[in-house]
């Protein structure tokens, strides 16, 4: 994900800014467990998050760092 020039916010208009989303250490997006053969020593099933968030109304977006690394329900 690049972290250059942004859309304006979706709320109002106004400029977003790139963030990190942190809880204690780092919030994170992770899947339950699930066994996949094929996939358990690719995938390590867990992404850290980011946000863009509004600097006027506070909006705000959170995505994957490594949305590659979460394994797609099939």
């Amino acid at each position: 994900m690049q972290q250059s020039k942004t859309k304006p916010c979706p709320e109002c208009g106004e400029e977003r800014v790139w963030v990190n989303a942190k809880a204690r250490e780092r919030l994170l997006l992770e899947q339950p467990q699930r066994f996949v053969p094929f996939l358990s020593l690719e995938k390590k099933n867990w992404s850290y998050i980011r946000a863009l968030t509004c600097t006027f109304c506070g909006y705000t977006v959170l995505y994957a760092n490594d949305p590659n690394d979460l394994i797609p329900d099939r």
